[in-house]
Parts: C-alpha cells; sequence; structure tokens
C-alpha cells in the first residue's frame, strides 16, 4: 500500500510538471525526427526512422498514433512517455516481488529513483520515448519472459522483444543482452535449445532489417574515435554516475564520487559471484546480469559519442534513465543472497540515489515543489528557460505572422538548429491540418484544468528581475480572472506612442498627456499581453482592483473607462498621498464611459483664506459643497458627462502663498488641502447634486 501510495504521488508529481511547463508545441530534434510525419509516410518508414545512431521503432509507430489522436498535443505527448515510464517503473518493482517473493517499504526507492523528475529532458523538453524510456519498459518486459522455465513460447517472445529493442533507441543493447543470453542457452541446455535457435533467429532476421540503409551517424559535430583524452572519457564515466545520485556539479568531488560508486559497484558484483550461488537465484543473477550489462554498454557507448562535448554533457538529463539499472541490477543480484551486509550497502546506494535529487527542494519555496520536486537546481533553471522561450517564439509568430520575424525576435525558440530544417514547409503543413500551436490561440499553450505556477509569465527568455529592458517590446502571458484586473505600470515618455495588445485587441495609447499606467478587466484564461514603445517595462500586476485607470478596445482603439486628468491649479501629493495642497481654482478633465464617481476629501482649507463658500462647477452649473466640523466629502455622479467633461473646485476667497504672508518659506498659492480626489465606480461619500 505504500509503494502504491508513493507510486501514485510521483505520477502525480510528473502530471503537474507536465501541467506547469510543457508547451504545446515541437522543439529542437523533434522537428528532425518527426519528418515521417510531416510526410505522412507509413509505419515502416516510423518504425525504421534512423535518427542519430538507432532508429526510433515501435515507439515511434505508437507515439504517432498518440499525436494524430491528440492533434499532435505536444502535453499529451509528454503524458504519453511519462506513462511508459511509469509502466516501466511498475515493471521492475514487480519483478523485485517475483523474485525476492515479497517486497517492503524498504524497496519503495524504486519507484521513487523510476519515476523521478531528473528525467526531464526526454519526458518535457524534447519528448521521445523511443531513446530511453521504451527501451526499460523492453527490457523489463524481457526480464519478466527469463523469469521461470524457458519454454518454446517464451523464448519465441524473447526473440521478439528483442527484435523490437533493436529498432527502438537504445533498446540495440537490450538486443545484444537478449542475443548473448538465448545464445548460452543454446550451448548449455539442451531441452532449451529449439526455442533459443527459434529465438536467435528471429533476431538475426531483425538485424538484417536493421542493417539496410543504415548509416552510422554520432548525432553531434566533432565526434572522433578513439577521444583525445582518456582521463576525459573516466571523468565523463564518473559526472555520469553522479549525476543519477542527484549531483549537478562537474567539479572534482563530482568526478570522485561518481568514480568511487563504479568502483563500489564493481567489488559488490565481485563479491556475489565469488560468493555461493543458490539453484533458487538463479532467474535473479540472469535478469540482474542483463541489467547491469545494458547499463555498462549504454554508458560505455554515450561516453564515447558525446565525450566531446565537454564535462557539462556528462549530466545531462535525457542518460539518467539507464544509468538506473546499475541499481537496479545489483539490487536483483543480492535478492537471494546470503551476504546481509552487502544488500543493506545497496539499499543504502538506491537510497541515496534515490533521494538525492529531492534535496534541491530546500532551495526554493515550498509552493513550488509540486510539479518540480526531484529536479536539481540547474534542471529548474534550464526547463523553465526553454519552455518560456518556446512561448515567446509561439507568441510573436501569433502576434507577428512571419516565422522570420518570431525567429529575429526569439532566436531558437523553437528551432535551434535551421540547418537543415525547413520551417515554412512544416509550419504550413500543421497550419494546413490545424495541429499543436497552429490549432488555437494563446489559450490552448497552458494544460487545463492547472496551470503555471506564475499568473505573469514573461514571454522572453528569462533574465533579470521584475523591470525588463524591451527596445523591440514586451510580451506576457497573463491569467487574469473574470473578476480582477491586470495593471501595467509605465514610465512616462513625451511624445511618444504606445501600442497596447491585448489578446486580439491592438491599437495605440497617448502618453503625452502623462499616463503612469492602465488597468484591464481580466476575461478568463491566458491571454497574450503586448506592449511596444518602451525601453523598459515592469511586471503586470494581478489584483482584485485596478492600479490604474480601466481601459477597454473601442471602435479601434483603447479608450479609458473613467479617467480623471489634473489640469490645473493641483500642486501635487503629499507624504505619500496623504494630502496635496490646491490653489483656489482647481480643474480637472473627466472622460466617464461607465458610471463613476468623483469622490472629493477637503480635509481644511488655508486659514487666511478659509472665508466664503467653496462651490462646484460645471459648465453653467455652480453648487456649493456641503461642510461638516471644517472639513466636506461629497461624490460626484459623472455616468453622463462626455469624454473631456470639465470640472471645477473654487475657493471663492482666492488662494495666498505663505512666503507673501510671511508664515513660511513657500510661493505656492494656497487654498484647499484636499485627502482624496479620484474617480471611481462607487461612490464613497453623499452625493452632491448638480442638477
Amino acid at each position: 500500500m505504500v509503494i502504491a501510495l508513493v507510486f501514485g504521488v510521483m505520477l502525480a508529481n510528473w502530471g503537474a510538471a507536465v501541467a506547469q511547463f510543457k508547451v504545446n508545441a515541437l522543439f529542437s530534434d523533434q522537428w528532425s525526427f518527426y519528418s515521417p510525419m510531416f510526410e505522412d509516410q507509413g509505419w515502416w518508414a516510423l518504425f525504421s526512422w534512423q535518427h542519430g545512431p538507432h532508429r526510433q521503432g515501435i515507439a515511434f509507430v505508437l507515439t504517432s498514433w498518440v499525436m494524430e489522436a491528440s492533434h499532435w498535443d505536444a502535453r499529451v505527448e509528454s503524458l504519453w512517455v511519462a506513462g511508459c515510464l511509469a509502466l516501466a517503473t511498475a515493471l521492475a518493482i514487480w519483478m523485485k516481488q517475483r523474485l525476492a517473493g515479497r517486497i517492503g517499504i524498504a524497496d519503495t526507492w524504486i519507484v521513487i529513483s523510476g519515476l523521478s523528475l531528473l528525467q526531464y529532458e526526454t519526458v518535457l523538453l524534447v519528448p521521445n520515448a523511443s531513446h530511453s524510456v521504451f527501451p526499460l519498459m523492453l527490457l523489463l518486459v524481457a526480464a519478466h519472459l527469463m523469469v521461470g522455465p524457458s519454454s518454446m513460447t517464451r523464448l519465441v517472445l524473447l526473440g521478439v522483444v528483442g527484435a523490437l529493442a533493436l529498432f527502438t533507441g537504445f533498446g540495440l543493447f537490450v538486443a545484444a543482452g537478449i542475443a548473448v543470453y538465448l545464445t548460452v542457452l543454446v550451448i548449455r541446455s539442451a531441452e532449451s535449445r529449439r526455442g533459443g535457435v527459434a529465438g536467435l533467429a528471429i533476431l538475426v532476421i531483425a538485424l538484417l532489417g536493421f542493417a539496410h540503409d543504415y548509416t552510422f551517424s554520432a548525432a553531434s559535430d566533432g565526434f572522433q574515435f578513439p577521444p583525445d583524452s582518456w582521463w576525459a572519457v573516466v571523468k565523463f564515466i564518473g559526472l555520469m554516475l553522479s549525476s543519477r545520485v542527484g549531483l549537478e556539479s562537474t567539479g572534482g568531488l563530482a568526478v570522485l564520487l561518481g568514480l568511487a560508486l563504479a568502483g563500489v559497484f564493481f567489488v559488490i558484483v565481485a563479491a556475489v559471484v565469488r560468493g555461493p550461488r543458490p539453484d533458487e537465484s538463479s532467474d535473479a543473477r540472469r535478469v540482474a546480469w542483463l541489467m547491469l550489462g545494458v547499463g555498462f554498454l549504454f554508458v560505455i557507448f554515450t561516453v564515447i559519442g558525446r565525450v566531446h562535448l565537454g564535462e557539462g554533457g556528462a549530466i545531462a538529463s535525457r542518460y539518467v534513465t539507464l544509468v538506473v539499472l546499475f541499481w537496479w541490477g545489483l539490487d536483483l543480484m543480492l535478492v537471494r543472497s546470503a551476504q546481509p551486509k552487502l544488500k543493506k550497502v545497496v539499499s543504502i546506494l538506491g537510497w541515496t540515489m534515490a533521494l538525492g535529487p529531492f534535496l534541491f527542494l530546500v532551495q526554493r519555496p515550498a509552493q513550488e515543489w509540486w510539479g518540480s520536486a526531484g529536479m536539481r537546481k540547474g534542471d529548474l533553471v534550464n526547463l523553465r528557460a526553454f519552455e518560456q522561450k518556446k512561448l515567446a517564439w509561439i507568441a510573436e509568430l501569433a502576434d507577428q505572422g512571419d516565422w522570420r520575424e518570431a525567429e529575429r525576435r526569439v532566436p531558437g525558440g523553437l528551432f535551434p538548429n535551421l540547418a537543415n530544417l525547413d520551417p515554412p514547409t512544416v509550419l504550413g503543413w500543421m497550419a494546413d491540418h490545424e495541429l499543436s500551436f497552429c490549432r488555437g490561440d494563446v489559450a490552448t499553450y497552458a494544460w487545463p484544468p492547472w496551470r503555471p505556477e506564475q499568473d505573469v509569465i514573461w514571454a522572453r527568455p528569462r533574465s533579470g528581475g521584475k523591470s525588463r529592458n524591451t527596445a523591440d517590446g514586451a510580451r506576457w502571458l497573463v491569467n487574469v480572472p473574470r473578476d480582477s484586473f491586470v495593471s501595467i505600470p509605465l514610465r512616462p515618455h513625451s511624445d511618444r506612442l504606445l501600442e497596447l495588445g491585448w489578446g486580439a485587441d491592438r491599437g495605440s495609447l497617448q502618453q503625452s498627456d502623462g499616463i503612469s499606467g492602465v488597468s484591464l478587466a481580466g476575461g478568463g484564461g491566458w491571454t497574450l499581453l503586448g506592449l511596444d514603445g518602451v525601453q523598459r517595462a515592469e511586471m503586470p500586476r494581478i489584483a482584485a482592483t485596478p492600479d490604474f485607470g480601466v481601459w477597454s478596445f473601442q471602435e479601434r482603439e483603447w479608450l479609458p473607462d473613467r479617467r480623471l486628468e489634473i489640469t490645473a491649479g493641483f500642486w501635487g501629493w503629499e507624504e505619500e498621498g496623504a494630502f496635496g495642497w490646491a490653489s483656489d481654482v482647481l480643474q480637472a478633465r473627466v472622460v466617464a464611459r461607465k458610471p463613476s464617481y468623483l469622490n472629493v476629501g477637503i480635509d481644511s482649507r488655508f486659514d487666511p483664506v478659509a472665508t466664503g463658500e467653496v462651490v462646484v462647477q460645471w459648465g453653467d452649473q455652480r453648487v456649493p459643497v456641503p461642510w461638516q466640523d471644517g472639513r466636506s466629502q461629497f461624490s460626484i455622479p459623472v455616468d453622463s458627462l462626455t469624454a473631456g467633461a470639465v470640472i471645477q473646485l473654487i475657493n471663492s476667497a482666492g488662494a495666498k502663498s505663505p512666503a507673501e504672508l510671511g508664515m513660511w518659506d513657500d510661493e505656492r498659492r494656497l487654498a484647499l488641502r484636499l485627502n482624496r480626489f479620484s474617480l471611481e465606480a462607487a461612490p464613497d461619500f453623499p452625493l452632491l447634486d448638480l442638477d
């Protein structure tokens, strides 16, 4: 029950990761290895498609079905790959139960390591079930076929699994392991010889098909054999092992830890081989040797093919899936061993490897744990950077309508390498078939019903703080509930035009009259917010109330729903807005396109001119304001006012400056001390009748 609970939590963690970080778009190598799908080729072209040193195989055929059913929704693809990983993990824990006779809470590390988010790259960033996830699953299927009597049916099925694995990513090493097992069985067991020969025959036929039109490709520039430095090879091996434990460093300590792990693994294997071998452990030994052998071949092949990329290439997320086989293999090798100390050592190694990546959780707030638990700090930064770069590129394409302009503004957003790609063709094909992000608007980028951990996302590569230099314009994806507002602070620029885009609405804002910001009503769901004409933009804010005047798009232009512009007679707010002095005539221009109220609060009057009436004048109407205890508070309904109507607040006794009266050094002509002068949706004071 505990293992099942942990399994469910870890799988839900993957779902939350897809919800938060996955963008509905192909990325990087996907544009290349999806070529047969773009050309509507058949299943054999998909099955035999070569990408890098391996073919795509059965996983690619199944992926094509998933993509077709989901209209190429990349988020569904990520869930599909995560599901394959979950099935492989379930097969692993079931294998432990079959071989050991029981499983305990101590075996939970197998589930945690199998479903670790440390493998985010092959599930979220560039999903590809063929690379290592499906080969891991095929290896576990083969392992289950190796447990029990070696019947003709089992051995033939083993040959079929080996043939499928040979064509499916790095499952070619799984096929090699199966071939060795069948060969040994043919040599040593007369009873299983016919089945072994049949299985080998299937593998030989598959190998001939694999070799047809096959061309070795290292998949990265700079490959050479032998490598320049064998010490670099040794360091690469150490870093691959230490990265599985959760280390993201490429320094000497990480290398030493990885090499120490390799040494411990060797000592444990040697001790098991030299120790007693009870008959009932033969199944476990066979499966363990298969896992260790595949893991070893994968590491050696990866090191030779990738060592030229440098130490950073050794800790790539996509490698850790098959590296886990060292820990799983050692655990099964000791499943019925009479050496309890070795069992304890392997268990400690397993728990250390499984929990190591979770130590990074202490470096980020608890509210960010869900969907990121198991990722290293660098992995999370890397994932966010790439996923937001995807968002930026798609947003620019939707905004500009030209992939070249999107590429200019966000280089490498979806196509990191344009050398062998034809973006107009593939994007046109996707648009014609209404696939992936070409099928909908910005609202389809996020996975419902969840949302990313932020309500405002910079649709630019992440860097810097909340305020960014945006010479070419600012872009955000904003999720504003229907009962809330998004407020965008603006730094006034004289004689500058601001271009504001909110979803499909785009128009100009005149800043010369001193707009300090705009607020927009939320419509629910994710919307693209664009702002051109500023050199530096601040992060928009979402709240239940607007920070600035609310604007709406009407008749192909942006107009304020309510706007109060003081045009004369006000000296500004003091004490952080607590009060402000006005002269004898305070004049303001009012724009009210929705029912509004001018809320006015007069805290006091300047004593030398505190005689006579204070009146409100609107057009030809003059109305005295009411007073109580030396203060005046009133609200004026302005729903009937037209755009640009002028209201005046007049102190009939005029205004005086403290300096001319010899009171203190202040040349301003003062009359009224205000603590409120704002245009809002509701009245806060008794209404002043202007009729």
